[in-house]
């Protein structure tokens, strides 16, 4: 044997090193076909909104409807179907934001540390580094706990297609109560806490409501409108004790206050077809 290869240490065998480079012939895939799954969980997710909005709809010329108790079951039903699709979308897109760190990571470290030979095995022992495994994982986990919980219902509550539907089936049963988490507004509410469904300039039932985005206020749009057109100056919110300046743009269709009308008024129309038939 050559006096090089005599002089030669191999390793120490006894004991492996915490991190192990990977290797580069390693590929990471981030997408794995997440492009492709989340845009079935959003199908999923238009599905259910569709079917839940054509029920709401046509509940809403049915008044007696929301008194029958399988409705109850129905839109709980609905409501926990969007909610599962939505907690699937969240961590989805949490994995692939985990796969996407994992990858920028590998490149990075890639450019800092060697391959692991024998000649850098004792020296790769001396390396304080998570494995790209444990880290992904960790970041995974990390991104969950960040999107679970309280800060997953503060995300769902947000979402504008699954505010709609609870609150609408919320609407069918109770037109004028205010919603179960919803301060009421003193101009917005009438005697007894309920919710007063004319508009504030013209003291008709709204028609065709829009809300400010700045104050929240309901308006009759015709008659909001034309005020704005006239007004020479900024256009103050004429809603009392508001300090708050509108414009057209400012205004935006309320589905759900035109859903409470409608409602209520087929509430109405049903107790006073039911007096006359008592009589």
């Amino acid at each position: 044997m050559g006096s090089t290869e005599t002089s030669a240490k191999l390793p120490d065998f006894n004991s492996f090193p915490d991190y192990i480079p990977v290797h580069p012939s390693v590929k990471v895939n981030t997408e794995f076909g997440s492009l492709l799954l989340l845009r079935e969980i959003e199908e999923q997710l238009s599905s259910i909104q569709s079917s839940a909005e054509s029920f709401i709809e046509y509940a809403s010329s049915s008044p007696q409807l929301a008194q029958n108790e399988g409705f109850k079951v129905y839109s709980e039903q609905m409501i926990k179907s969007y909610e599962k699709f939505y907690l699937a979308k969240v961590k989805l897109q949490a994995l692939q934001s985990a796969l996407k760190n994992a990858h920028r990571e590998l490149v990075d470290h890639r450019r800092t540390t060697l391959e692991l030979t024998l000649s850098n095995y004792d020296e790769c022992k001396e390396l304080i580094r998570k494995n790209f495994a444990d880290g992904f994982s960790d970041d995974l986990d990390e991104l969950i706990r960040e999107k679970s919980g309280a800060r997953f219902e503060e995300l769902l509550h947000r979402d504008p297609s699954f505010t709609f539907i609870r609150n609408a089936f919320f609407v069918l049963q109770f037109p004028e109560d205010p919603l179960q988490d919803e301060q009421v507004d003193e101009e917005l509410a009438v005697e007894g806490g309920k919710i007063s469904l004319k508009d504030p300039l013209s003291m008709n039932y709204f028609s065709d409501p829009v809300v400010s985005k700045r104050c929240f206020h309901v308006f009759e749009r015709a008659h909001i409108v034309r005020q704005m057109r006239v007004a020479r100056d900024e256009y103050a919110c004429p809603v009392t004790g508001c300090d708050q300046y509108l414009s057209e743009s400012d205004l935006s269709p309320d589905k759900l206050m035109k859903l409470r009308v409608k409602v209520y008024m087929g509430m109405t129309k049903k107790r006073d077809h039911e007096s006359v038939v008592r009589i």
